[in-house]
Parts: C-alpha cells; structure tokens; sequence
C-alpha cells in the first residue's frame, strides 16, 4: 500500500514502470541513466493502465495485482525529484492539478529483496482507459509506439 508525501527515502530510490524504465523508449529513459543507476527488476502492489503513449499505475484493489518495473538508486536525490516531478506533472503544493503523485511504495526485487522506493502513481480517473492485465508495461510498449506517431487529430 503506498505511504502519501513526497518525504525522502534512503538513498533516493525510485520504483520506475513506464516510459522511465531502460528500453522503454520514452523521453527520459535515457536522461535517467545519467541521474543513477539501475538496481534490478521488480513489482509492487499496483494495477496498471495505458493513459495514452504511457503507463499509469494505480493502488491495488484486490489481491495479486502487480506492477512491474525497476528500481533505481539516484545519485543526487536533491536535484533527481524536483526534475522528475516536472516531467510526472506533479504541481509542487497542488495535488488537485498534478497528473501524478509521489507516494512511498513496497517494492519485491525478483531476488526477494524488499525495498521502501518513491513511484509515482496516477492522479486522474481511469474510466475508459485500458487496462494493462499483465502489470508490465513492456507487453504494450509496441502499441504504444504507434500511438506516439499519430497525429493530435486522430486522438480523440
């Protein structure tokens, strides 16, 4: 269950899903590489949906519903978040007009190792999004792909 606030894990860790993960092909997997390091795979307590080119993870609702991701070490926590936070859409002070928030989650390493990280979860409503059953963002990624190139117009 994900602990509310933005206040500082250990080591600045972050549980990434979606388009931050390495070969996901979005605008910041690369830009992430240079703010830590990656620690391995693994899952959370969550339940997944495709917003639009990219993921959103919500709490869980029922039992065995998992996220997969990966968990990264930031190098310099101090300036990671506040540049992560703008590209989340999380409004510093106004959780109302953010399109994420930052929460506290349990992650499970694939080795069993657990580990209290920051991930940001979905801040909007999910009705009529689709659901991404599986938990793990790269067995829709391709799709997604399609969705990037199509013009603004045909979005709707």
């Amino acid at each position: 269950m994900p602990r509310e606030g933005a206040a500082p894990v250990p080591g600045g860790l972050l549980f990434a899903y979606g388009t931050l993960m390495r070969g996901a092909g979005g605008p910041w997997s690369g830009r992430l590489e240079a703010l830590g390091a990656p620690l391995g795979r693994g899952s959370v307590a969550g339940r997944l949906f495709l917003v639009s080119w990219y993921p959103g993870m919500l709490e869980a609702d029922g039992p065995g519903q998992r996220v997969r991701g990966e968990v990264w070490r930031l190098a310099d926590p101090g300036r990671a978040w506040p540049q992560l936070d703008e590209f989340e859409g999380v409004v510093p002070g106004r959780p109302d007009l953010s399109l994420y928030r930052r929460v506290v989650v349990d992650v499970a390493l694939d080795g069993g190792t657990a580990l209290a990280c920051q991930a940001y979860l979905f801040n909007r409503p999910t009705d009529g999004l689709e659901p991404i059953p599986s938990g793990d963002f790269r067995d829709v990624r391709p799709l997604c792909r399609a969705r990037e190139m199509r013009p603004q117009a045909l979005d709707g």
